[in-house]
């Protein structure tokens, strides 16, 4: 996980408005509203899925809307 982030800071998402939302229990879908940086996605999501305290799945997707679903597909 820290490594992704620290992959995404050095191409320029550090700019970016983070939307935390609690989609259950034990999973948490982070939105990253890009700022200046067309040639990203609007707004790729991430859903990462917790056991006993510790994240253990993170799967990124193109959109909050395709995030919500996988979410809640998996529930």
């Amino acid at each position: 996980m820290l490594r992704v982030l620290a992959e995404r800071k050095q191409e320029g998402v550090n700019r970016a408005k983070v939307e935390l939302i609690d989609a259950g229990e034990n999973v948490l879908i982070s939105v990253s509203h890009t700022v200046d940086r067309p040639d990203w996605p609007d707004e790729p999501a991430t859903v990462i899925r917790f056991r006993d305290g510790k994240a253990v799945e993170m799967r990124q997707f193109k959109s909050r809307e395709e995030a919500l679903a996988a979410a809640a597909s998996q529930s």
